[in-house]
Order: C-alpha cells, then structure tokens, then sequence
C-alpha cells in the first residue's frame, strides 16, 4: 500500500503562506513531468490543467496576481488519478519505487472547498450535484437486491469481512455477487457488510463535514463486526480508508484493508483457489488509478489472469501505462467535462486496441461503467470484463 512521506497539513488547515511556498517548488521545478503522464493535459492539449499549472496557479493568487474565481472551471481538470503525484522529482519518485508519496490531490480540494464557500459554481454544476444526489437517495432496500437469492451472511462476526459500497451494490452488482459466491465455493468463512452512505472523494471537494459523517459510519458499522480483515471491492473506497481517513477522520481503524485481488490471490499461492478452466482469450489490463498510483496494487490482478489457464495477456510498455486512466475521474470531473472524460477513455481505448485483444479486463466498477460507454461511442463491440467474471468461470 502506498504511504505518506508526510500529510500536507497546512494545505488542511489553509495555511495560505505555507501553501505558497510549497506552491513556488513546484513553480521553481524546470522538469515539469506532471504534463507528460497527465490524462487531461493528453488529451486537451492545455498546460495549465497540469499539477505545475494548478501550483503556479495558487501561488499567483497567493502573490496577488490574479483572483481566485479566475480558477473556477480549471479546478474541475483533476482527475485525482495522482499520475502528477507518483511521477514528481520532487519527491525522487518515491511514489514509484517506495510506495512513499506526498499529495497535490489536497491542493486541488482545498481550492475548489474555498470556490464552493465564496459561493462560486463550477460548470455543469447542476449535474454534478444531481449525480452525488443519485447516490444520496439509494435506500437499504436497493443496497440490499444484490443478494436476494444468495445465502449470505450479512453483519455477522467474522474474521474476513466484504465490504461493499454503494456504487458496487447497486450499479455493478456483478462484481459482489461473483466475489462472494467464489468464496462460498471455496469454503471460506466471511460476513458482508454494505455501506448505507456513499463514500465519495467528491464530499471532500465540496462538503468535508459530510465526508467525515459518511466515514464515521462506514467505520462503525464496519467495526461492530470485529473483522481482522476488510476486503474492498472498489478502489475509490480502498483509497478513502488507506488514505483519506488518516486526514480527515480521528477513529482508529483496528482492522486491515485489503483489495480483492490481493486477498485472492494469497488463496491461490495458499493452494485453495484452484484456477482449471480453460478461457481462450487474449486481453489487456486495464490499471485503475485509485488502485495503482494511489494504493500501489499492480501486480496481484495480473498474476491471477496469468494463473487462468488459456489466458494471454497482453501488456503495453510499463512507462507508458502511467499516462492511462479510464476517463472517469470523479463526479465533479466527468460531468463537468464530459467531452475530455471520453475522450481521455477513447485514447486508452486506442493504445489497447494496437495489442487486438479480445477483451479489456477491468477490476474497478468506475473503469467497467466508463469504458462499457465509451466503446459505445466508439462503435466498437470490444467486450469489457471485470476480472471477477474471469476468475469464477475459471474455479474449478
């Protein structure tokens, strides 16, 4: 798991002289490698949507060069993929080699929570809003359908606890269903816990006190089940309790956090995840961003698919695979500029399409839902596959 060489607290506290100085590094900095693997600056062609251009952008505000509200739309460029963050000299590339990162996504929050409060909208704000709003009004009962005719247990104590989010249980259900019915196959004892509260990086752009209220609840529910151990299913909220909740939340965590894919394969190298059925296929992998470059998860997704007899994968240049990401960003990203989102999904698309594989295979349910869009608008009957699907057809 990736970790802080330290957290940014005077950017949490908005310690403007601080941030000022730590934006002039950044401006100081004659590499700029920020915009050569930033998705959006790919993809628009413009600079300034770059962690070098977000800085001097701050640091000119800081100076009284320019006018806060003369950001507004930029600050909805970030794409939060930390692609800016693992890629720094100014941080010797720890983000890489070390798992060791400091942050620029703060910056980015930071500045939008203090637009939001001088009573500033963003662009397509409307739909942003109606988005998370979405996600807000999904009752117990939608969380729950997932599961209707499985045989699961639900809050029980356990050592092994899924924990499910919002977005997972009710717009890609898929993904449980197959995780959940793997582990009954291979006898494995563990609970289910859903989350009642989405848990989204947008709160902590637009309301942080509901992000806190969402988290708090998410841990104790979570924590009522005594787990030693909680496998996530969605990397967004594997990056909201290995990152986020030591910034913004005071609980301890007294259980470990683990993706899935992680968590299967130590079954496989254990011998109780038995891969046997051949799948004739030839596929690229797709990385999240919130998996890789935030959490440091590359190399379990890719043993499985190797484990899968009749699997060919297919990798692109491991440099250039940093440029990738899905598109999608977040809420506040993908609509408030959804013509740069697909078009940052379309060029991974391409780049993949130069391997003809017969498949994306995805372990993220953000990926899964932008990429199943974006090949419609391509035209293109290229099947996107969640990893999950792969390894249950393969179970023996």
């Amino acid at each position: 798991m990736t970790k802080y060489i330290s957290i940014k607290h005077h950017i949490l506290k908005g310690d403007l002289s601080a941030i000022a100085y730590d934006c002039y590094n950044q401006f100081a900095c004659s590499h700029k490698m920020c915009r050569t693997y930033d998705p959006v600056v790919l993809a628009t062609g413009d600079e300034s949507y770059s962690a070098y251009g977000f800085h001097t952008s701050v640091l000119a505000v800081a100076k009284g060069y320019a006018k806060m509200d003369e950001l507004l739309d930029s600050f909805t460029y970030c794409l939060e993929c930390a692609s800016c963050e693992v890629r720094c000299p100014n941080t010797l590339f720890a983000g890489d080699f070390y798992k060791n990162t400091t942050t620029t996504v703060d910056l980015v929050r930071y500045v939008r929570r203090q637009l939001i409060e001088q009573g500033l909208r963003f662009k397509n704000w409307d739909n942003i809003i109606d988005a998370l709003s979405k996600l807000e009004s999904v009752t117990v009962d939608d969380i729950s359908s997932w599961r209707r005719d499985l045989n699961i247990r639900v809050n029980a104590s356990s050592d092994n606890v899924i924990l499910v989010d919002v977005f997972t249980a009710t717009q890609m259900s898929s993904i449980v269903r197959d995780v959940t019915q793997i582990l009954q196959k291979l006898n494995i004892d563990f609970s289910v816990v859903e989350a009642e509260k989405p848990l989204q990086q947008e709160y902590l752009s637009i309301n942080v006190n509901k992000f806190r209220d969402h988290a708090k609840d998410i841990i104790s529910k979570v924590s009522k089940v005594n787990p030693k151990n909680v496998v996530v299913l969605n990397p967004h909220m594997l990056t909201m309790l290995t990152r986020e909740y030591t910034k913004y939340v005071a609980d301890d965590i007294s259980f470990s956090v683990t993706f899935f894919t992680d968590f299967l394969w130590d079954l496989y190298r254990k011998g109780s995840l038995k891969l046997v059925n051949e799948i004739n296929m030839r596929v690229v992998y797709h990385d999240p961003c919130n998996l890789t470059k935030m959490n440091g998860v590359y190399e379990s997704p890719r043993a499985l698919l190797r484990a899968i007899p009749g699997i060919e994968l297919l990798e692109e240049h491991p440099v250039t695979q940093w440029r990738y990401c899905c598109g999608f960003g977040n809420y506040i990203f993908k609509n408030a500029n959804p013509d740069v989102s697909l078009k940052i999904g379309r060029n991974r698309i391409e780049r993949a399409l130069e391997l003809q594989p017969d498949a994306i295979v995805v372990a993220c349910p953000h990926c899964m839902e932008q990429f199943m869009e974006t090949v419609t608008t391509m035209k293109l009957e290229l099947p996107i596959v969640h990893l999950t699907e792969l390894l249950l057809r393969s179970l023996g």
